[in-house]
């Protein structure tokens, strides 16, 4: 048969890092949200899913850098936002974009992050930073982690587990017209499903969808689009956006009789640099004009040495 125990409840932390503030239009910008919702495991074997029921809920997030927020499983968990710069009056539950770049009334510098489950079946995080030079620079990531334990008994035939959730991604990213390299704006998530039997490291499934549909340990039945997206502005006026909706599902292979540990956990990250401009170059037209002032105040110092 198949059971499964609350090991742990679900747990996330945010670290958040920005630069001083400045009074200039942002020059650099990057934004990460991600929603997975109606996510449910399912079981198939020699339990039904009544003996068990559904495994619902992906816990969420934490307030200031390095204070995380916890909760059981299949309840409702929402901690403060961590905000940072010009960020530090966001309210709670806020996962639109508000930069300045993005058409909000976010600036000139900030750096923020914010994660709820609402319902006990869905998991929202965001991360978003913006900065301007000279020399600044702005960081946020949220790290959601669900962890569970389960016990197989069945004979190991038909013994599975089924993955079902929905995803919603956007992210952003924007170097504008004024900012010059080393500037950067970079926007992630991430996705990953782990099975492994207790007490050891390598597991017996893994999927982290990247849109090739496939699962080490599994088969794969949905996988719309990659849960595992990094976009990076590098250059003068480099804007980049990614964003899809869709619904994904996965099954393991027959499992053993055993106990495994099984892990949920899915992040967003943003960093954003702005550097200073280079030193503005004299046209050559000035240039000449340069050389034939040197050489009057040349010729000025010469007659002063005859006389």
């Amino acid at each position: 048969m198949i059971s499964k125990k609350a090991k742990l409840g679900v747990a996330i932390a945010a670290m958040l890092g920005l630069g001083a503030a400045q009074n200039a239009a942002a020059d650099a910008y990057a934004y990460a949200y991600v929603d997975i919702s109606s996510f449910a495991i399912n079981l198939t074997g020699a339990v039904t899913i009544s003996d068990i029921g559904n495994v619902n809920g992906i816990m969420t997030a934490t307030g200031d850098a390095g204070t995380n927020c916890t909760g059981q499983f299949g309840s409702a968990v929402d901690c403060l936002p961590a905000n940072g710069g010009t960020a530090g009056g966001t309210a709670n539950d806020t996962f639109g974009q508000l930069g300045t770049a993005a058409g909000g009334s976010l600036g000139p510098n900030f750096a923020r992050g914010d994660g709820n489950v609402p319902d006990g079946t869905e998991a929202k995080i965001v991360s978003e930073a913006q900065s301007n030079g000279p020399n600044e620079q702005g960081s946020s990531q949220y790290a959601l982690a669900a962890q569970y334990e389960v016990v197989v008994d069945g004979g190991g035939t038909n013994d599975t587990l089924q993955f079902v959730f929905n995803a919603d991604k956007l992210l952003e990213t924007l170097l504008d017209a004024t900012a010059v390299p080393p500037s950067q704006a970079q926007a992630s998530i991430t996705f990953q499903v782990q099975l492994t039997p207790s007490g050891e490291e390598t597991p017996v499934f893994e999927w982290v969808p990247a849109g090739s549909g496939s699962a080490a340990g599994g088969t794969v039945s949905a996988e719309p689009f990659s849960l595992q997206t990094t976009l990076v502005s590098l250059s003068t006026g480099d804007e980049k956006s990614n964003s899809n909706a869709g619904g994904f599902d996965a099954t393991t292979d027959d499992l053993a009789d055993g106990i495994y540990d099984l892990s949920v956990r899915v992040t967003s990250a943003v960093n954003v640099v702005r550097t200073a401009e280079p030193p503005t170059v004299p046209e050559p037209a000035s240039l000449a004009l340069l050389g034939l002032g040197l050489a009057g105040v040349a010729a000025v110092r010469r007659r002063k040495v005859r006389g």
